[in-house]
């Protein structure tokens, strides 16, 4: 019997960024339709980015929630983040203190194994399961 061949980490972690990104979308969703955090236009959930205040570079805040929130492409990859407008939307939705704890804990080391990568990515599809079960 042939054994399956084991994604590599990287491709595990593309995977669980796949679907992170998928639930975030969804679940700033309405009717189908996403508003981008930073510029306020609208589009089609699949026409939407999920974009980092603090960069992908960090690990320790890759796959926080509080970092990751839906941006339209001009937003994300045309104005690098628009990284003024997304701390006024953070501070005004996470309060005064996010900027500092989102900055402080890029800092922190983390690596994550196989299992985590697979956690992760077990998480958001249950995420999702249960959004879609709520109707959104």
């Amino acid at each position: 019997m042939k054994r399956k061949k084991q994604k590599s980490l990287s491709k595990l972690k593309k995977d669980a960024w796949d679907w992170c990104s998928k639930y975030i979308r969804l679940k700033y969703s309405k009717k189908g339709y996403v508003q981008c955090i930073t510029c306020s236009c609208i589009k089609k959930i699949k026409e939407m980015q999920t974009g980092h205040y603090v960069s992908r570079s960090y690990l320790s805040t890759f796959f926080d929630e509080k970092n990751i929130h839906p941006q339209c492409y001009q937003c994300n990859i045309c104005r690098k983040g628009n990284l003024d407008e997304y701390a006024l939307w953070l501070i005004s939705t996470y309060g005064e203190g996010i900027l500092e704890k989102l900055n402080k804990k890029k800092w922190e080391q983390v690596k994550y194994t196989r299992q985590d990568y697979e956690n992760f990515i077990e998480r958001y599809k249950s995420k999702i399961k249960r959004l879609k079960d709520d109707g959104v």
